[in-house]
């Protein structure tokens, strides 16, 4: 079983608005002699391109950065995870799910017909876990 988390994406035009914007200033900065910034732009531009996935399933609890071809995934274990929380008021009609793992804590929107689901794979791949939720 796998769930997926809520992510905001940015629409297309968007995305291109920040195209032209970041190709604007690197051509003033060209112009400008002011080769120090150009960097920045790009790195900038890459920021762009950015997209982000939360994921939950047998293996754990992984959130999967993807900039053009690169993916960096990084994967909490279910036995290293301490407690989940979940928050159904703050994020409603969806909830807000607080993954804890020693002092570090993420938090994922997820739809709220997917909490149940959570909350079953977590008690059956970890069942030390402790589980709370806050209304």
């Amino acid at each position: 079983m796998e769930f997926r988390g809520i992510v905001k994406t940015r629409d297309r035009n968007t995305k291109i608005m920040y195209i032209a914007v970041v190709c604007v200033l690197i051509v003033m900065e060209i112009l400008q002699h002011q080769l120090f910034y150009i960097p920045i732009a790009f790195l900038v531009l890459l920021a762009c391109f950015l997209e982000k996935e939360q994921i939950i399933n047998e293996k754990g609890i992984t959130t999967r950065l993807r900039v053009l071809t690169l993916v960096h995934e990084n994967t909490w274990r279910w036995e290293d995870i301490n407690s989940l929380g979940f928050n159904y008021k703050e994020k409603a009609p969806n909830v807000l799910l607080h993954i804890r793992w020693d002092v570090k804590m993420r938090s994922y929107v997820i739809h709220s017909y997917d909490s149940d689901g959570i909350k079953k794979l977590a008690k059956k791949m970890n069942p030390n876990i402790v589980i709370e939720s806050f209304n």
